[in-house]
C-alpha cells in the first residue's frame, strides 16, 4: 500500500520517525509545542520548527479494538488505541503496545518505540513502570 499521508507539513515527522526520533512542532514566537504537523501555529499563527520530543508521555483515553476491518490490521486485535499525553503537552493518537491490551489503563506512562508499516516507521508507544 503507497504511503498517501506524507505532505510537506509532515515531511519533516516521518524522516525523523525514520530515524526513531519522535519530532512534534515548537512556536517560535509564543513557545507552544503542537502537533500533528501543520503550517502555523494555531495559537498565534507564528512559525513552527521541528524539536525532538522526549518520547515520554502518559495515556488520557483509550479503548480496545477487538474487531478491525483494515486488512492491515486484523491480525493485530486485540489492541489499545490510545490518545497519549507527551511530556510536552500535545497529545498523539497512537496503538499501545502490550501482549495483553487489559493491562492498559488511563494515567499509565509511556514511552515511544517504532515500528515499520509499509517501509515507513511510525511512532507508538508502551508502558514503563507501573503495569497493572
Amino acid at each position: 500500500m503507497a504511503i498517501n499521508y506524507i505532505n510537506k507539513e509532515t515531511k519533516e515527522f516521518y524522516e525523523g520517525a525514520n530515524r526513531s526520533e519522535l519530532l512534534i512542532q515548537k512556536c517560535d514566537n509564543c513557545g507552544e509545542y503542537v502537533f500533528y504537523p501543520r503550517a502555523i501555529c494555531p495559537k498565534d499563527m507564528g512559525n513552527l520548527s521541528f524539536v525532538k520530543a522526549s518520547g515520554k508521555g502518559k495515556i488520557l483515553t483509550y479503548s480496545i479494538v477487538r474487531m478491525d476491518g483494515m486488512p492491515r490490521f486484523k491480525d493485530m486485535v486485540p489492541y489499545a488505541a490510545a490518545l497519549v499525553e507527551l511530556e510536552e503537552g500535545p497529545t498523539i493518537g497512537t496503538r499501545i503496545v502490550v501482549n495483553n491490551p487489559e493491562e492498559v489503563f488511563i494515567g499509565q506512562e509511556v514511552e515511544v518505540l517504532f515500528e515499520e508499516q509499509d517501509s515507513q516507521k511510525i511512532p507508538l508507544f508502551r508502558p514503563v513502570g507501573n503495569v497493572k
